[in-house]
């Protein structure tokens, strides 16, 4: 329940007519004492808690409110008139008090406020209104209902049901600078005497009231609330900026109730003597000293036999007294808690670690909306201080992206955002977040009024770093040679030598995670991760920098992530591919970062480097990026060495995935000849099988000569990985050739000797095309458990191109089968997968299945864009083949949309693409289109002829969407001939050639278009 201090911002509710500005009475309840209640009886209090939220609801909905947001056992209620809400608590007390509850007993606190609401743009209710309510609650007693002068003056002093108002004088809300007048509600059938009021007069504190709105963060305020009812001493502890003090400070506020002899803040920050801790915490108890006595004698006597919570703040620089002296009021005091804030644990006995993260954070994607930024709390709290700073600011969906960049680039800490904030009036948002990598410089423009220390950025690191020995100066400047990560291993490699022979980089690595300097994270049961901020990784990186070391460190960690990545390459041909797939994905940004640094200072090793990476790059979709690297690694190293054949490797087969087809073929064709040069025939073996694949748009004639090549010099070179693909690709050959049977069975022997050579990364792709060579045959069963299993491995491999590409093959077999959705869902994904890989041809490929789904659920309108982005395509990068198919589609959707003419030229165009081309399996679908649009023409029954001798002579099954396509083309042609004529017009159609028919079908229309 966020009642003392939280964002006070809740979805409108729907029920209550809100036009703005209105003001409606909100309710706000939650049970008293409920946390100790669950830890010591959780199965009564599960139902006593169901039958309370029973209860409340029915109250509400008995007086026309809305619950508009439940969390646990808090309701927040809004109702359009006072007296409702008022009839509405009366009724659920008296509910309430009716139940006998057994092991839990439930006593439920509550308050009403009145107040003018405005729903932003967003429909999210915030302001002052919401605040005043929770407090109002927060300041009750079990079973106590209180209401605010506001509430009051809306029923005209008549009070529903029976009831009376009890005046209980002007008190001070907690946050709130102006005193608010609260009254008892007091009705028959409930309880009337309570102790004082939960408000500033009655409570003993010293927390300063917030002067800003505390901006998200709800969940880590319940969690140390908890921590504190379960432990005597908590200790917050986090890297600077992230926020310690003020969850502590709002914590501390919300548990003032809990604590009947006082909740006491002492600030430690401006202590430069470690002796005067204790004499800061009698201070702040308000213990004057008399004579000799010590200061920790004075605490005792001002807190013996006292229920209180003591708030030390900043510790860090005072560790070790502020230890000595929490250990020894913890013994000698009872009933005494502590809570501390540091950027590293106390060491107590008893004590309880509450770790306070950044804020969380808008996603990596680069696009975000207005409301995506708004739910993240980084993002919320940028907004608030940003119309604070600048009242016409405005969250909006052209600046969203600026705001989520600032927000991720200062790691969500913040005091960082809120110093970017204060550069608003100088700067627009996107300004900012042009400059924020120079984040040391940008953000100096603290409050006058903060310590010294958090003014700027760089005083805010500067502290913690003056606080560290010089040996962990030294690795923490090393480490920042690392980017996204790392594991200790890797720590310990790069920083070899940087530790005095007294420690180890693992001691160090431990101090700094301990003083908040360091993250860890457990990734996977066996590994912990360690990441610095970026903030501090920047400032780390001028620390080295300065240091001269800089070049060493990025030498040493560049050959670690060298010997990674080559392991890596030879470990992904093998049964242990996914989990090296995933290691090099978690050490991407390292890799990045080794590959940045060896560009200018070891062209040779960059090369290495980049050859390397590039089957992952290939698997996991990194075209753009790896083909740049590549690109750059082939210029700045001409040398006829190993690391350029490496380089040339991955290169040809990124700028074939990229369609950069005759670059491919050079880049494929000098490696094969260098591999020749320096004898590697397994080198050979892979250009050759590259080349092999970047010419199969020239048809089977081009590819299958060095499938074959390459299958024996895998079987010279014993590869069997590699024999194994050499046959996935002779199964290309004969599978663009039309004889599917053949090529399933080349597919799976494929298949069969990738697996026992245990390449487990290339499997799949055999299987997906056996998958597809089962479709043609019309072998459905087959071709859908091929399909899947080839989905599932690709997906488990992270191989999202060849995922996309089983996607684009299933929607077909779903649209075959009139699962329209289904097929619309898989080749959309996989359209999508494709644009983000930038492979026009697949792209392009899948558009003009997309094109067929839309146009078989009745939009064809919607499909004729698809099919003519797919022509357009094809006719610049793609096979003739594919042409074809993409202009018959363009032409059949032109028809159905009554664009005659349109619909000609297009079916014109498929037709002259047919030159040269050897066997498509689609044409005699083309010839049915061009027959069926113009049944009435003699050529049309001879065009079903040759069509018909085609799919004889080629072996073409129909499939169930063709042959529906193939009916009512043959229906309408029939309908306009007599039977002889017809019957005689096939004849002849069937003794033609394959090109005495497109001379046919060309010449028809032609003449059509002539008329």
């Amino acid at each position: 329940m966020p009642q003392n201090g939280g964002p006070h911002t809740f979805s409108r509710p729907p029920k209550v007519n809100v036009a703005p500005p209105q003001t409606l009475t909100f309710l706000f309840t939650d049970i008293e004492g409920s946390t100790p209640l669950w830890d010591a009886q959780p199965e009564a209090m599960r139902a006593a808690t169901q039958l309370h939220n029973a209860l409340l609801r029915g109250a509400i909905i008995g007086h026309g409110g809305n619950a508009f947001r439940v969390v646990g056992d808090a309701f927040c209620v809004a109702f359009s008139d006072a007296a409702s809400a008022v009839g509405a608590a009366i009724d659920a007390q008296r509910a309430l008090r009716a139940q006998d509850w057994g092991a839990a007993p439930i006593h439920v606190r509550m308050g009403l406020h009145s107040g003018s609401v405005e729903p932003a743009e967003d429909e999210i209710f915030r302001g002052p209104s919401l605040a005043r309510a929770a407090r109002v609650m927060s300041a009750a007693h079990g079973d106590q209902i209180l209401a605010t002068a506001a509430t009051v003056a809306l029923l005209d002093r008549k009070v529903p049901a029976g009831g009376v108002l009890r005046d209980l004088g002007d008190h001070t809300l907690r946050g709130f600078a102006r005193p608010e007048r609260l009254y008892q509600l007091v009705s028959p059938g409930l309880r009337s005497e309570f102790p004082s009021i939960r408000t500033q007069e009655a409570l003993r504190t010293n927390l300063p009231p917030s002067l800003t709105t505390f901006v998200g963060r709800a969940q880590a305020l319940t969690e140390v609330r908890e921590a504190v009812a379960k432990s005597r001493l908590v200790t917050l502890i986090g890297s600077g900026g992230t926020g310690k003090t003020r969850l502590a400070i709002e914590a501390a506020s919300a548990l003032t109730g809990a604590f009947e002899d006082g909740v006491w803040l002492v600030e430690l920050a401006p202590l430069t003597d470690a002796a005067l801790v204790a004499s800061a915490i009698a201070g702040a108890l308000g213990a004057r000293a008399e004579g000799e006595v010590l200061p920790l004698t004075l605490i005792e006597a001002a807190l013996h036999g006292k229920h209180a919570l003591l708030l030390l703040d900043n510790c860090e620089h005072v560790i070790d007294d502020a230890a000595r002296i929490s250990q020894a009021l913890l013994r000698r005091l009872p009933h005494l808690h502590l809570m501390a804030t540091s950027r590293e644990a106390l060491g107590v006995e008893g004590e309880s670690l509450y770790r306070v993260p950044s804020l969380s954070m808008p996603g990596v994607e680069e696009v975000h909306t207005s409301a995506e930024v708004l739910a993240s709390e980084a993002g919320a709290l940028f907004v608030e201080r940003a119309r604070a700073i600048a009242p016409t600011f405005a969250l909006t969906e052209k600046n969203a992206a600026a705001v989520a960049r600032v927000c991720r680039r200062l790691d969500g800490i913040p005091l960082a955002i809120e110093l970017a904030v204060a550069r608003l009036g100088a700067l627009s948002v996107e300004e900012l977040a042009k400059r924020v990598d120079d984040r040391f410089r940008l953000l100096t423009g603290g409050l006058r009024t903060a310590l010294p220390r958090q003014r700027t950025l760089r005083a805010l690191v500067d502290w913690s770093y003056d606080l560290l020995s010089q040996d962990e100066k030294t690795v923490l400047n090393t480490l920042a040679a690392f980017a996204g990560g790392f594991s200790l291993d890797a720590a310990e490699r790069v920083c070899d030598g940087d530790v005095s022979k007294e420690t180890t980089v693992l001691d160090i690595v431990e101090r700094l995670v301990s003083k908040s300097l360091l993250l860890s994270e457990q990734r996977q049961e066996t590994e912990t991760r360690y990441r610095l901020l970026e903030t501090v990784r920047q400032y780390a990186g001028e620390k080295l920098v300065e240091s001269g070391q800089a070049d060493p460190a990025r030498r040493r960690h560049f050959a670690f992530f060298l010997e990674l990545a080559q392991s890596g390459s030879i470990a992904l041909h093998g049964p242990l591919a996914l989990e090296w797939l995933d290691r090099l994905e978690t050490e991407h940004d390292n890799l990045r970062a080794a590959l940045d640094w060896s560009a200018d200072a070891a062209p040779a090793d960059h090369a290495r480097l980049a050859g390397a990476m590039s089957t992952f790059w290939d698997i996991r979709g990194h075209f753009t990026e790896g083909w740049g690297r590549l690109e750059r690694a082939l210029t700045e190293h001409p040398a006829r060495d190993r690391a350029r054949l490496e380089a040339l490797l991955g290169a040809g087969l990124l700028a074939y995935r990229l369609d950069h087809t005759q670059r491919s073929d050079d880049i494929l064709t000098e490696a094969i000849a260098l591999a020749q040069e320096l004898g590697e025939t397994r080198g050979e073996v892979d250009a050759t099988l590259s080349l092999a694949y970047d010419r199969i748009w020239q048809g089977p004639g081009a590819v299958e000569p060095l499938a074959l090549r390459a299958r024996t010099l895998a079987r010279t070179a014993g590869a069997a990985s590699r024999e194994g693909l050499a046959v996935l690709v002779l199964g290309r050959a004969v599978m663009d050739r039309g004889e599917y049977a053949r090529a399933q069975a080349l597919f799976l022997e494929s298949a069969r000797l990738l697996a026992n050579a245990g390449c487990v990364l290339r499997a799949p792709t055999a299987i997906q095309h056996a998958g597809e060579c089962a479709f043609e045959q019309v072998e459905l069963t087959t071709a859908r458990r091929l399909l899947d299993d080839a989905l599932l491995q690709h997906r488990r491999l992270g191989n999202v191109h060849d995922a996309a590409a089983t996607l684009r093959m299933l929607a077909r077999l779903a649209l075959n089968e009139q699962r329209l959705d289904e097929a619309s869902a898989q080749s959309a994904e996989s359209l999508r997968i494709f644009h983000a890989l930038h492979d026009p041809n697949c792209a392009a490929r899948s558009a003009r299945i997309h094109a067929q789904v839309l146009c078989a659920a009745g939009n064809p309108a919607g499909a004729l864009s698809y099919a003519q982005s797919a022509a357009a395509t094809f006719r610049e990068h793609g096979s003739r083949v594919e042409l074809t198919g993409a202009l018959r589609i363009v032409g059949c959707i032109q028809a159905e949309l009554g664009e005659r003419q349109a619909a000609r030229r297009a079916l014109l165009d498929a037709i002259d693409a047919q030159g040269g081309v050897t066997f498509d399996g689609g044409l005699p679908r083309l010839l049915e289109a061009i027959a069926g649009m113009h049944p009435e023409t003699p050529v049309a029954p001879v065009l079903l002829g040759s069509a018909a001798a085609m799919r004889n002579h080629w072996k073409l099954p129909m499939l169930q969407a063709e042959r529906e396509e193939h009916d009512r083309w043959h229906v309408a042609v029939r309908a306009a001939h007599s039977d002889g004529d017809f019957d005689r017009a096939v004849s002849i159609g069937q003794a033609l050639t394959r090109d005495e028919a497109i001379q046919n079908a060309r010449a028809l229309l032609r003449d059509v278009a002539s008329r």
